[in-house]
Protein backbone atom coordinates (compact mmCIF):
# COMPACT_ATOMS: atom_id res chain seq x y z
CA UNK A 1 0.00 0.00 0.00
CA UNK A 2 2.83 2.41 0.87
CA UNK A 3 5.55 3.02 -1.68
CA UNK A 4 9.11 3.54 -0.56
CA UNK A 5 10.36 7.09 -0.62
CA UNK A 6 12.81 7.92 -3.43
CA UNK A 7 15.65 8.63 -1.01
CA UNK A 8 15.17 5.21 0.64
CA UNK A 9 15.47 3.46 -2.71
CA UNK A 10 18.66 5.29 -3.60
CA UNK A 11 20.10 4.52 -0.20
CA UNK A 12 19.40 0.83 -0.71
CA UNK A 13 21.26 0.78 -4.00
CA UNK A 14 24.22 3.00 -3.21
CA UNK A 15 24.43 2.89 0.55
CA UNK A 16 23.88 6.63 0.92
CA UNK A 17 21.16 9.17 0.32
CA UNK A 18 23.51 11.64 -1.34
CA UNK A 19 23.08 14.26 1.43
CA UNK A 20 25.81 15.62 3.62
CA UNK A 21 26.09 14.10 7.14
CA UNK A 22 25.20 17.49 8.66
CA UNK A 23 21.99 17.68 6.66
CA UNK A 24 21.08 14.11 7.53
CA UNK A 25 21.59 14.88 11.22
CA UNK A 26 19.43 17.99 10.96
CA UNK A 27 16.62 16.05 9.30
CA UNK A 28 16.80 13.47 12.06
CA UNK A 29 15.68 16.04 14.61
CA UNK A 30 11.98 15.98 15.38
CA UNK A 31 11.51 19.66 14.63
CA UNK A 32 12.59 19.13 11.02
CA UNK A 33 9.97 16.48 10.29
CA UNK A 34 7.02 17.52 8.10
CA UNK A 35 4.27 16.56 10.58
CA UNK A 36 5.95 18.17 13.60
CA UNK A 37 3.32 19.85 15.79
CA UNK A 38 0.35 18.14 14.08
CA UNK A 39 -2.16 16.02 16.01
CA UNK A 40 -4.35 13.70 13.91
CA UNK A 41 -7.63 11.99 14.69
CA UNK A 42 -8.68 9.15 12.40
CA UNK A 43 -12.28 8.81 11.32
CA UNK A 44 -13.26 5.62 9.54
CA UNK A 45 -16.88 5.82 8.47
CA UNK A 46 -16.80 2.22 7.34
CA UNK A 47 -16.27 1.27 11.00
CA UNK A 48 -13.18 -0.80 10.32
CA UNK A 49 -9.95 -0.53 12.27
CA UNK A 50 -7.99 -2.51 9.66
CA UNK A 51 -4.99 -0.57 8.45
CA UNK A 52 -5.24 2.37 10.86
CA UNK A 53 -2.19 1.18 12.81
CA UNK A 54 -0.17 1.52 9.59
CA UNK A 55 -1.13 5.18 9.32
CA UNK A 56 -0.33 5.74 12.99
CA UNK A 57 3.23 4.52 12.35
CA UNK A 58 3.51 6.72 9.27
CA UNK A 59 2.38 9.85 11.12
CA UNK A 60 4.72 9.21 14.03
CA UNK A 61 7.63 8.59 11.64
CA UNK A 62 6.92 12.02 10.11
CA UNK A 63 6.96 13.71 13.51
CA UNK A 64 3.20 13.92 14.14
CA UNK A 65 0.97 12.42 16.81
CA UNK A 66 -2.28 10.45 16.73
CA UNK A 67 -5.09 10.95 19.23
CA UNK A 68 -8.65 9.78 19.83
CA UNK A 69 -11.92 11.56 20.48
CA UNK A 70 -10.72 12.68 23.90
CA UNK A 71 -8.12 14.83 22.10
CA UNK A 72 -10.65 16.43 19.75
CA UNK A 73 -10.18 19.98 21.05
CA UNK A 74 -6.39 19.83 20.61
CA UNK A 75 -6.42 18.01 17.26
CA UNK A 76 -5.21 19.91 14.20
CA UNK A 77 -6.23 17.39 11.52
CA UNK A 78 -9.13 15.01 10.89
CA UNK A 79 -7.87 12.19 8.65
CA UNK A 80 -10.64 10.25 6.92
CA UNK A 81 -10.38 6.73 5.61
CA UNK A 82 -12.84 6.53 2.78
CA UNK A 83 -15.28 9.26 1.73
CA UNK A 84 -16.47 11.99 4.07
CA UNK A 85 -20.25 11.85 4.53
CA UNK A 86 -21.92 15.03 3.23
CA UNK A 87 -21.83 17.70 5.90
CA UNK A 88 -19.29 16.19 8.29
CA UNK A 89 -16.68 18.58 6.98
CA UNK A 90 -18.81 21.58 8.00
CA UNK A 91 -18.66 20.58 11.67
CA UNK A 92 -14.94 19.89 11.67
CA UNK A 93 -13.82 22.99 9.80
CA UNK A 94 -16.10 25.14 11.94
CA UNK A 95 -14.03 23.91 14.89
CA UNK A 96 -10.80 24.91 13.14
CA UNK A 97 -9.75 21.41 12.06
CA UNK A 98 -8.06 20.61 8.75
CA UNK A 99 -9.89 17.80 6.97
CA UNK A 100 -7.82 15.48 4.81
CA UNK A 101 -7.62 11.85 3.73
CA UNK A 102 -5.39 8.90 4.48
CA UNK A 103 -4.27 9.02 0.82
CA UNK A 104 -2.73 12.45 1.48
CA UNK A 105 -0.83 10.99 4.45
CA UNK A 106 0.53 8.24 2.20
CA UNK A 107 1.68 10.78 -0.37
CA UNK A 108 3.42 12.88 2.27
CA UNK A 109 5.17 9.75 3.51
CA UNK A 110 6.29 8.75 0.03
CA UNK A 111 7.63 12.24 -0.74
CA UNK A 112 8.96 12.81 2.80
CA UNK A 113 7.53 16.32 2.90
CA UNK A 114 4.36 18.21 3.74
CA UNK A 115 2.34 18.34 0.53
CA UNK A 116 -0.50 20.67 -0.31
CA UNK A 117 -3.73 19.32 1.09
CA UNK A 118 -5.86 18.41 -1.96
CA UNK A 119 -9.01 18.91 0.13
CA UNK A 120 -8.24 22.54 0.97
CA UNK A 121 -10.84 24.96 -0.38
CA UNK A 122 -12.40 22.15 -2.40
CA UNK A 123 -15.53 20.72 -0.84
CA UNK A 124 -16.21 18.78 -4.03
CA UNK A 125 -13.08 16.68 -3.52
CA UNK A 126 -14.60 15.04 -0.45
CA UNK A 127 -18.33 15.36 -1.03
CA UNK A 128 -20.35 13.44 -3.62
CA UNK A 129 -21.71 15.50 -6.50
CA UNK A 130 -25.19 14.16 -7.29
CA UNK A 131 -27.59 15.87 -9.65
CA UNK A 132 -28.86 19.08 -8.09
CA UNK A 133 -32.23 20.73 -8.51
CA UNK A 134 -31.52 24.24 -9.81
CA UNK A 135 -32.36 27.21 -7.66
CA UNK A 136 -35.85 28.50 -8.29
CA UNK A 137 -35.79 31.34 -10.83
CA UNK A 138 -36.04 34.79 -9.31
CA UNK A 139 -37.14 37.82 -11.28
CA UNK A 140 -34.02 39.67 -12.43
CA UNK A 141 -33.25 42.92 -10.66
CA UNK A 142 -30.31 44.61 -9.04
CA UNK A 143 -29.24 43.18 -5.67
CA UNK A 144 -29.58 45.67 -2.84
CA UNK A 145 -26.73 45.80 -0.38
CA UNK A 146 -25.32 48.01 2.30
CA UNK A 147 -21.71 49.07 2.72
CA UNK A 148 -20.89 45.89 4.63
CA UNK A 149 -21.50 43.65 1.62
CA UNK A 150 -18.93 43.79 -1.15
CA UNK A 151 -20.01 44.36 -4.72
CA UNK A 152 -18.32 41.09 -5.65
CA UNK A 153 -20.74 39.07 -3.53
CA UNK A 154 -23.80 40.85 -4.92
CA UNK A 155 -22.89 41.28 -8.58
CA UNK A 156 -25.16 39.30 -10.93
CA UNK A 157 -23.46 36.09 -12.07
CA UNK A 158 -23.30 34.89 -15.66
CA UNK A 159 -25.31 31.71 -15.98
CA UNK A 160 -25.60 29.26 -18.84
CA UNK A 161 -29.21 28.96 -19.78
CA UNK A 162 -28.65 25.64 -21.55
CA UNK A 163 -27.02 24.03 -18.53
CA UNK A 164 -29.75 25.33 -16.28
CA UNK A 165 -32.43 23.93 -18.57
CA UNK A 166 -30.66 20.57 -18.65
CA UNK A 167 -30.48 20.39 -14.85
CA UNK A 168 -34.15 21.32 -14.62
CA UNK A 169 -35.02 18.64 -17.18
CA UNK A 170 -33.13 15.99 -15.17
CA UNK A 171 -34.81 17.11 -11.96
CA UNK A 172 -38.29 16.97 -13.50
CA UNK A 173 -37.55 13.56 -15.02
CA UNK A 174 -36.45 12.25 -11.63
CA UNK A 175 -39.57 13.61 -9.98
CA UNK A 176 -41.71 11.90 -12.62
CA UNK A 177 -39.93 8.62 -12.01
CA UNK A 178 -40.53 8.89 -8.26
CA UNK A 179 -44.15 9.95 -8.92
CA UNK A 180 -43.85 13.06 -6.79
CA UNK A 181 -45.73 16.16 -7.93
CA UNK A 182 -43.60 19.11 -8.99
CA UNK A 183 -44.31 21.94 -6.53
CA UNK A 184 -44.56 25.53 -7.67
CA UNK A 185 -41.42 27.38 -6.55
CA UNK A 186 -41.99 30.09 -3.95
CA UNK A 187 -42.01 33.53 -5.53
CA UNK A 188 -39.51 36.09 -4.30
CA UNK A 189 -40.71 39.60 -5.12
CA UNK A 190 -37.65 41.36 -3.71
CA UNK A 191 -34.00 40.63 -2.95
CA UNK A 192 -32.30 40.83 0.46
CA UNK A 193 -30.46 43.86 1.72
CA UNK A 194 -27.15 43.55 3.53
CA UNK A 195 -28.83 42.91 6.91
CA UNK A 196 -30.37 39.66 5.68
CA UNK A 197 -27.90 38.81 2.92
CA UNK A 198 -26.43 35.84 4.79
CA UNK A 199 -29.89 34.42 5.54
CA UNK A 200 -32.11 35.00 2.50
CA UNK A 201 -31.55 33.73 -1.02
CA UNK A 202 -30.04 36.31 -3.38
CA UNK A 203 -30.13 36.28 -7.18
CA UNK A 204 -26.34 36.50 -7.27
CA UNK A 205 -25.83 33.30 -5.26
CA UNK A 206 -23.75 31.03 -7.46
CA UNK A 207 -23.81 27.28 -7.81
CA UNK A 208 -26.59 24.74 -8.04
CA UNK A 209 -28.83 24.06 -5.10
CA UNK A 210 -31.84 22.14 -3.94
CA UNK A 211 -34.55 22.52 -1.36
CA UNK A 212 -34.66 20.58 1.89
CA UNK A 213 -37.75 18.93 0.41
CA UNK A 214 -35.71 17.58 -2.53
CA UNK A 215 -32.83 16.62 -0.25
CA UNK A 216 -35.13 14.46 1.87
CA UNK A 217 -36.37 12.68 -1.27
CA UNK A 218 -32.93 12.00 -2.73
CA UNK A 219 -31.04 10.73 0.30
CA UNK A 220 -31.58 8.10 2.92
CA UNK A 221 -31.64 10.15 6.12
CA UNK A 222 -30.81 7.51 8.70
CA UNK A 223 -28.97 4.25 9.25
CA UNK A 224 -29.70 1.34 11.57
CA UNK A 225 -26.73 0.58 13.82
CA UNK A 226 -26.10 -2.05 16.46
CA UNK A 227 -24.59 0.01 19.26
CA UNK A 228 -21.90 -1.63 21.43
CA UNK A 229 -23.43 -3.19 24.53
CA UNK A 230 -26.92 -3.63 23.06
CA UNK A 231 -28.62 -6.51 21.26
CA UNK A 232 -31.06 -4.53 19.09
CA UNK A 233 -30.33 -1.97 16.38
CA UNK A 234 -30.91 1.75 16.84
CA UNK A 235 -32.16 4.19 14.23
CA UNK A 236 -29.63 7.06 14.03
CA UNK A 237 -29.45 10.13 11.81
CA UNK A 238 -26.76 10.32 9.17
CA UNK A 239 -24.31 13.20 9.51
CA UNK A 240 -25.63 14.72 6.29
CA UNK A 241 -29.10 14.76 7.83
CA UNK A 242 -27.84 16.50 10.95
CA UNK A 243 -26.14 19.15 8.85
CA UNK A 244 -29.22 19.81 6.71
CA UNK A 245 -31.69 19.87 9.59
CA UNK A 246 -29.42 21.64 12.07
CA UNK A 247 -28.39 24.21 9.47
CA UNK A 248 -32.02 24.91 8.65
CA UNK A 249 -32.75 25.57 12.30
CA UNK A 250 -29.73 27.88 12.58
CA UNK A 251 -31.00 30.02 9.72
CA UNK A 252 -34.43 30.29 11.31
CA UNK A 253 -32.91 31.21 14.68
CA UNK A 254 -30.56 33.67 12.95
CA UNK A 255 -33.56 35.41 11.44
CA UNK A 256 -35.07 35.70 14.92
CA UNK A 257 -31.84 37.24 16.13
CA UNK A 258 -32.24 40.00 13.54
CA UNK A 259 -35.71 40.86 14.82
CA UNK A 260 -37.75 39.06 12.15
CA UNK A 261 -39.73 35.83 11.88
CA UNK A 262 -41.76 33.91 9.33
CA UNK A 263 -44.93 33.65 11.39
CA UNK A 264 -44.94 29.88 10.93
CA UNK A 265 -45.67 30.21 7.20
CA UNK A 266 -42.99 28.07 5.55
CA UNK A 267 -42.24 24.55 4.37
CA UNK A 268 -39.18 22.47 3.55
CA UNK A 269 -39.24 23.96 0.03
CA UNK A 270 -38.23 27.34 1.52
CA UNK A 271 -34.90 26.02 2.84
CA UNK A 272 -32.29 26.01 0.04
CA UNK A 273 -29.19 23.83 0.44
CA UNK A 274 -26.10 24.58 -1.66
CA UNK A 275 -23.30 22.25 -2.70
CA UNK A 276 -21.05 23.45 0.17
CA UNK A 277 -23.87 22.59 2.64
CA UNK A 278 -24.64 26.25 3.35
CA UNK A 279 -28.34 27.00 3.68
CA UNK A 280 -30.50 30.04 2.94
CA UNK A 281 -34.19 30.88 3.18
CA UNK A 282 -36.16 31.39 -0.02
CA UNK A 283 -38.10 34.44 1.16
CA UNK A 284 -38.10 38.15 0.43
CA UNK A 285 -37.87 40.87 3.04
CA UNK A 286 -41.46 42.00 2.57
CA UNK A 287 -42.64 38.51 3.53
CA UNK A 288 -40.99 38.75 6.96
CA UNK A 289 -42.87 39.79 10.08
CA UNK A 290 -41.53 41.51 13.19
CA UNK A 291 -40.29 39.07 15.80
CA UNK A 292 -42.06 38.40 19.06
CA UNK A 293 -42.06 35.36 21.30
CA UNK A 294 -45.51 34.48 19.99
CA UNK A 295 -44.33 34.65 16.36
CA UNK A 296 -41.19 32.73 17.29
CA UNK A 297 -43.29 29.99 18.86
CA UNK A 298 -45.23 29.72 15.59
CA UNK A 299 -41.94 29.27 13.72
CA UNK A 300 -40.76 26.61 16.15
CA UNK A 301 -44.04 24.68 15.93
CA UNK A 302 -43.97 24.82 12.12
CA UNK A 303 -40.32 23.76 12.09
CA UNK A 304 -41.00 20.64 14.17
CA UNK A 305 -43.99 19.76 11.98
CA UNK A 306 -41.90 20.33 8.85
CA UNK A 307 -39.16 17.95 10.03
CA UNK A 308 -41.53 15.21 11.17
CA UNK A 309 -43.98 15.43 8.24
CA UNK A 310 -41.97 16.63 5.23
CA UNK A 311 -38.42 15.49 5.97
CA UNK A 312 -39.04 12.17 7.74
CA UNK A 313 -42.49 11.72 6.12
CA UNK A 314 -44.21 10.90 9.43
CA UNK A 315 -42.00 7.85 9.93
CA UNK A 316 -40.48 7.09 13.37
CA UNK A 317 -37.76 9.63 14.09
CA UNK A 318 -34.10 8.68 14.64
CA UNK A 319 -33.42 8.52 18.36
CA UNK A 320 -30.92 11.41 18.21
CA UNK A 321 -33.58 13.73 16.74
CA UNK A 322 -36.32 13.02 19.27
CA UNK A 323 -35.02 15.01 22.25
CA UNK A 324 -33.76 17.93 20.14
CA UNK A 325 -37.14 18.37 18.46
CA UNK A 326 -38.93 17.93 21.78
CA UNK A 327 -37.09 20.91 23.24
CA UNK A 328 -37.77 23.04 20.15
CA UNK A 329 -41.48 22.16 20.32
CA UNK A 330 -41.68 23.77 23.77
CA UNK A 331 -41.09 27.24 22.34
CA UNK A 332 -38.42 29.92 22.09
CA UNK A 333 -38.32 30.69 25.83
CA UNK A 334 -37.33 27.17 26.93
CA UNK A 335 -33.81 26.85 25.53
CA UNK A 336 -31.23 29.20 24.05
CA UNK A 337 -30.74 28.89 20.27
CA UNK A 338 -26.99 28.82 20.97
CA UNK A 339 -27.46 25.41 22.59
CA UNK A 340 -29.93 24.09 20.03
CA UNK A 341 -27.54 25.03 17.20
CA UNK A 342 -24.64 23.26 18.96
CA UNK A 343 -26.63 20.40 20.42
CA UNK A 344 -24.49 17.45 21.42
CA UNK A 345 -26.82 15.00 19.64
CA UNK A 346 -26.33 16.79 16.30
CA UNK A 347 -22.53 16.62 16.44
CA UNK A 348 -20.16 14.33 14.56
CA UNK A 349 -19.50 11.25 16.78
CA UNK A 350 -15.96 12.10 17.91
CA UNK A 351 -16.86 15.75 18.35
CA UNK A 352 -19.78 14.70 20.54
CA UNK A 353 -17.50 12.51 22.65
CA UNK A 354 -14.98 15.33 23.01
CA UNK A 355 -17.81 17.65 24.09
CA UNK A 356 -18.85 15.13 26.75
CA UNK A 357 -15.28 15.02 28.08
CA UNK A 358 -15.15 18.82 28.35
CA UNK A 359 -18.56 18.98 30.03
CA UNK A 360 -17.68 16.30 32.58
CA UNK A 361 -14.45 18.05 33.49
CA UNK A 362 -16.35 21.32 33.91
CA UNK A 363 -19.01 19.59 36.00
CA UNK A 364 -16.39 18.02 38.29
CA UNK A 365 -14.61 21.33 38.81
CA UNK A 366 -17.81 23.13 39.85
CA UNK A 367 -18.64 20.80 42.76
CA UNK A 368 -16.42 22.73 45.18
CA UNK A 369 -17.63 26.19 44.09
CA UNK A 370 -20.60 28.42 44.88
CA UNK A 371 -22.29 27.52 41.64
CA UNK A 372 -22.68 23.87 42.62
CA UNK A 373 -26.03 24.16 44.41
CA UNK A 374 -27.76 25.78 41.43
CA UNK A 375 -26.18 23.31 38.97
CA UNK A 376 -27.08 20.22 41.01
CA UNK A 377 -30.62 21.50 41.57
CA UNK A 378 -31.15 21.89 37.81
CA UNK A 379 -30.17 18.23 37.33
CA UNK A 380 -31.93 16.82 40.39
CA UNK A 381 -34.44 14.94 38.20
CA UNK A 382 -31.72 12.33 37.68
CA UNK A 383 -31.69 11.45 41.40
CA UNK A 384 -32.48 7.77 41.93
CA UNK A 385 -31.39 6.77 38.42
CA UNK A 386 -31.91 3.20 37.30
CA UNK A 387 -29.23 0.78 36.20
CA UNK A 388 -28.39 0.96 32.47
CA UNK A 389 -29.22 -1.72 29.94
CA UNK A 390 -25.92 -1.26 28.08
CA UNK A 391 -23.61 -4.16 28.91
CA UNK A 392 -20.53 -1.93 28.84
CA UNK A 393 -21.97 0.47 31.41
CA UNK A 394 -23.14 -2.45 33.55
CA UNK A 395 -19.66 -3.99 33.41
CA UNK A 396 -18.22 -0.73 34.75
CA UNK A 397 -20.89 -0.53 37.47
CA UNK A 398 -20.12 -4.04 38.77
CA UNK A 399 -16.34 -3.75 38.33
CA UNK A 400 -14.21 -5.08 41.21
CA UNK A 401 -10.70 -3.77 41.84
CA UNK A 402 -7.74 -6.02 42.63
CA UNK A 403 -8.82 -6.13 46.28
CA UNK A 404 -12.33 -7.23 45.37
CA UNK A 405 -13.93 -3.88 46.19
CA UNK A 406 -16.60 -2.20 44.11
CA UNK A 407 -16.65 1.48 43.24
CA UNK A 408 -19.49 3.34 44.94
CA UNK A 409 -21.68 5.51 42.72
CA UNK A 410 -24.03 8.03 44.31
CA UNK A 411 -27.63 7.79 43.14
CA UNK A 412 -27.70 11.36 41.94
CA UNK A 413 -26.36 13.04 38.80
CA UNK A 414 -22.80 12.96 40.20
CA UNK A 415 -22.75 9.18 40.46
CA UNK A 416 -24.43 8.69 37.09
CA UNK A 417 -21.96 10.94 35.27
CA UNK A 418 -19.01 9.35 37.07
CA UNK A 419 -20.22 5.89 35.99
CA UNK A 420 -20.37 7.07 32.37
CA UNK A 421 -16.98 8.78 32.63
CA UNK A 422 -15.31 5.67 34.08
CA UNK A 423 -16.83 3.52 31.36
CA UNK A 424 -15.59 5.85 28.62
CA UNK A 425 -11.97 5.44 29.72
CA UNK A 426 -12.01 1.75 28.84
CA UNK A 427 -13.69 1.92 25.44
CA UNK A 428 -11.87 1.14 22.20
CA UNK A 429 -11.47 3.79 19.52
CA UNK A 430 -14.09 1.99 17.48
CA UNK A 431 -16.63 2.10 20.33
CA UNK A 432 -15.94 5.71 21.28
CA UNK A 433 -17.54 6.97 18.10
CA UNK A 434 -20.83 5.50 19.36
CA UNK A 435 -20.34 6.42 23.01
CA UNK A 436 -22.75 9.37 23.16
CA UNK A 437 -25.40 7.28 21.36
CA UNK A 438 -24.83 4.46 23.87
CA UNK A 439 -25.49 6.83 26.77
CA UNK A 440 -28.41 8.42 24.95
CA UNK A 441 -30.18 5.09 24.51
CA UNK A 442 -30.20 4.46 28.27
CA UNK A 443 -30.50 8.06 29.49
CA UNK A 444 -32.09 10.05 26.67
CA UNK A 445 -31.99 13.48 28.30
CA UNK A 446 -28.84 13.22 30.43
CA UNK A 447 -26.16 14.74 28.19
CA UNK A 448 -28.37 17.38 26.59
CA UNK A 449 -29.73 18.44 30.01
CA UNK A 450 -26.15 18.64 31.30
CA UNK A 451 -25.19 20.78 28.30
CA UNK A 452 -28.12 23.12 28.87
CA UNK A 453 -27.49 23.38 32.64
CA UNK A 454 -23.83 24.27 32.09
CA UNK A 455 -24.79 26.89 29.49
CA UNK A 456 -27.45 28.43 31.75
CA UNK A 457 -24.83 28.63 34.50
CA UNK A 458 -22.49 30.58 32.23
CA UNK A 459 -19.94 27.78 31.79
CA UNK A 460 -20.44 27.34 28.03
CA UNK A 461 -20.79 30.98 27.04
CA UNK A 462 -18.42 30.45 24.11
CA UNK A 463 -21.22 28.73 22.19
CA UNK A 464 -22.68 31.22 19.73
CA UNK A 465 -25.22 30.87 16.95
CA UNK A 466 -23.47 30.79 13.58
CA UNK A 467 -25.75 31.56 10.63
CA UNK A 468 -23.10 32.07 7.98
Amino acid sequence: MIERAPEEESAGRGGTTGRSPAREEARASRGDKPFFGLLFIFVDHFVEDVGLDDYTQIIESLGGKVGTGINYNEATHIAVKGQVPPGARIFWEADGKTVTTTAWIENCFNMRKLLTNPCKDSSESLLPSPDMTPLATIKSRNCLSDSKISSKNCSPSNKRTSKKDEELRISQSRRKMLKFPTPDPPRVPSLPTGLYHSILVCESDSGWSESLYDHALRFKLHHNTLLPGFTTESKLSKISTKVAVGGSYSKLAGLHGKGKSLGGNFSSRNFIIYKDDSIKLLFSEDQLVDYSDAEGDKDYASFVKMITDEVFHKQPLPVDMIEWLRVISQGVAVCSPNILAHHIYLMEPFQAYGTFVVMYQLFSSIESTKGWSALSASLSHFDGWSLPRCKMLLKTYYYLDKNGNRVFYEYDVRGLLRLIWNSSKYQSRRDLQFFVQMVMKDYLRLLCDLQRALYDGGYLSHLQLNCR
